[in-house]
């Protein structure tokens, strides 16, 4: 929940050479504590020239309670103008997968 984009320019626009973060929240709405969650991220499209972070696993999330998480994007300086569809799923240590949440972001040389 609660996806935030966070540039350097602050113009809300993945811009050429550029760091970013996507900072968003894990929830956990059920009625019984998760342990191993890994957040998966990345880029369905115009993914050529960005690199996004590498996960850290969310290690005990009990009912009720949220964790914010931060992933740094990384943009080549060959980065073109258009937009970048990305997808944030979820999954424990159980191999529960939640489906992937889609949205896009412009992108700027």
């Amino acid at each position: 929940t609660n996806v935030r984009f966070i540039d350097d320019n602050k113009n809300r626009v993945i811009n050429s050479n550029e760091t970013c973060s996507l900072v968003f929240d894990v929830y956990n709405g059920g009625d019984t504590t998760v342990y191993g969650i890994t957040p998966i991220i990345y880029a369905v499209a115009q993914q050529k020239y960005i690199d996004i972070s590498k996960p850290n696993v969310i290690k005990v999330l009990e009912p009720g309670q949220s964790a914010s998480y931060t992933i740094i994007i990384r943009t080549g300086k060959e980065l073109k103008n258009g937009t970048a569809t990305f997808c944030i799923e979820l999954s424990d240590e159980n191999g529960t997968t939640i489906p992937c949440r889609e949205f896009d972001l412009q992108t700027a040389r």
